[in-house]
């Protein structure tokens, strides 16, 4: 067991050059992602309504336009 042990800590000692390569690569293709994709979801929860009274009123007119909602107007 203990040769098992000193041969994994000196592989992830050897390994460790890689990982920091790994992760700094990981970090900058995050913020290219980032920049690319920044405000492409509009920021908003959507929940789609789950009750039919919510959309048609008794007049038959709508109190909620689900398209105006996702489209910003």
């Amino acid at each position: 067991l203990k040769t098992i042990v000193g041969a994994l800590i000196q592989s992830v000692k050897k390994l460790s050059d890689v990982m920091i390569l790994t992760v700094f690569c990981l970090s900058v293709f995050a913020l290219i992602g980032l920049q690319l994709f920044m405000g492409n979801l509009r920021h908003k929860c959507v929940i789609w309504p789950i009750n039919i009274t919510e959309l048609y009123q008794a007049n038959g007119s709508h109190a909620f336009n689900w398209e105006e909602y996702i489209m910003n107007e």
